[in-house]
């Protein structure tokens, strides 16, 4: 897998279980491993287990506010503090796994990552959040995503919000094969692309 040519990238990565997510964000993990960069990721669900090189943060908290707070102050310590320290930024990729737990729908954005957001260019921090459905995600995460990852989605709302973002794009995704996705790059262009192949 390839990066893209941002250091500074938002992605998206929409999928029901079993679809191919997971295997997505693995490689995009390990290119970036293999370009020298450090990677953080925060993981409620506790997958992320054996990527060597990475830091994996596995929260106490299952979910609700106790995550939300949790997924905060580990945001804080780890990537907003050391740069406003020394403008140095130690992770150059933030993966929020099961983001709709913690960047949810119809809730603001946290302080904290509403702040890495904003300043994403300055830190030159990429960041990926993974969520099962479109609709349970905070709405500004995909609009300003540069890429969307779009593995099976199936709801009616999930099919009116991917008509919403371009035109065709719910088609395309209804007619998925088994661990194939569709990419959507920042100018809502949209490809279908073959599966990712699995790490052994």
């Amino acid at each position: 897998m390839q990066l893209g040519n941002r250091d500074d990238e938002r992605i998206t990565v929409v999928g029901l279980q079993g679809s191919g997510k997971s295997t997505w964000t693995h490689a995009y993990i390990r290119a970036h491993l293999a370009a020298g960069h450090k990677v953080l990721v925060f993981d409620p669900m506790k997958e992320y287990g054996k990527i060597a090189g990475a830091t994996v943060y596995q929260p106490k908290a299952s979910g609700g506010d106790a995550l939300r707070r949790e997924f905060e102050t580990m945001l804080y310590k780890l990537v907003i503090l050391p740069y406003k320290r020394n403008r140095t930024q130690p992770y150059r990729l933030l993966v929020c796994e099961e983001a709709s737990r913690y960047l949810m729908h119809g809730k603001p954005l946290p302080d904290n990552i509403g702040w890495i957001n904003d300043t994403m260019r300055h830190m030159h921090i990429s960041l990926v959040c993974i969520a099962r459905r479109f609709v349970q995600l905070n709405v500004d995460l995909p609009e300003l995503s540069h890429r969307l990852i779009i593995y099976r989605q199936s709801g009616v709302n999930d099919m009116r919000r991917l008509a919403d973002i371009s035109e065709g794009l719910d088609d395309a995704v209804r007619s998925l094969e088994k661990y194939h996705y569709v990419e959507v790059d920042s100018e809502r262009r949209y490809e279908i692309r073959p599966p990712v192949p699995p790490v052994s």
